[in-house]
């Protein structure tokens, strides 16, 4: 990849998250480091949203998808049109209370894509991708608590073949139950609220596009991001669905 591009999105991010949000509100805009009064668009959320999973993607850091999680619970808080059920009636454009405290007597919501995508294709887009992500950063944890098992029952083999002059590895299932009472130790380590939080993300992400999927019947040439985020999903449903395959 572009090391150097990387570089320069990762400071993006952090001059966004530094300056645009204010007292935990997300602003559009910045001059000179001064940001403005307005309050951002569903669109941004959810492109910024992307843009941090993106982040974690290519540098292996976590601290860029923990970002975009608070991203996305914002945008389920504040913008969802439904906020019992995130994603069923799609996305406001804007937050229900503008930041200069007058409210408005009409929230619009937009389910047409332009130039640019809507601000419920950009959150269907960025809840699902977050919710792959973290179900990639579950699965790694699992992977890696069953090598953590793995190399305890080993050691605890070698240990007893050493003393008692049994072959090692003859007391590995007693060191792997042992191990399996860790948690940490045995993959079955996991944060349970990011579990939740994962499906909460892939039920509004999913929702959202079913709600897009109607509309671009009626107008299908105003769609061209939600099609291009509903076949990116089903391309990721497949994959892994057939699981890996062989290289050799």
């Amino acid at each position: 990849g572009e090391a150097g591009w990387v570089a320069e999105a990762a400071d993006v991010a952090r001059f966004l998250l530094g300056e645009h949000r204010v007292d935990g509100r997300w602003r559009r805009a910045s001059i000179d480091g001064v940001a403005g009064a307005a309050d951002a668009v569903a669109e941004d959320l959810g492109d910024l949203a992307e843009g941090l999973v993106a982040l974690h993607r290519a540098t292996g850091d976590r601290a860029w998808l923990d970002e975009a999680r608070d991203v996305l619970d914002v945008a389920l808080r504040d913008y969802a049109v439904d906020a019992d059920r995130p994603g069923e009636g799609g996305f406001y454009d804007v937050p229900p209370v503008p930041a200069d405290g007058v409210a408005l007597l009409l929230r619009p919501r937009s389910l047409v894509d332009l130039a640019e995508p809507c601000g419920t294709s950009a959150l269907a887009g960025a809840l699902l991708g977050a919710a792959a992500a973290l179900d990639e950063v579950a699965v790694g944890e699992v992977a890696m608590g069953e090598g953590a098992v793995a190399v305890a029952a080993s050691d605890e083999g070698a240990g007893s073949a050493a003393t008692s002059g049994e072959p090692a590895g003859c007391d590995g299932a007693a060191s792997g139950k042992h191990a399996g009472r860790n948690g940490a130790a045995s993959g079955e380590a996991g944060d349970p609220d990011r579990s939740a939080q994962a499906a909460r993300f892939r039920a509004a992400g999913e929702a959202a596009l079913r709600l897009l999927a109607g509309a671009s019947l009626a107008q299908p040439r105003f769609a061209g991001w939600a099609l291009a985020t509903a076949e990116a999903e089903a391309l990721r449903r497949r994959r892994e669905l057939e699981g890996p395959t062989a290289t050799s």
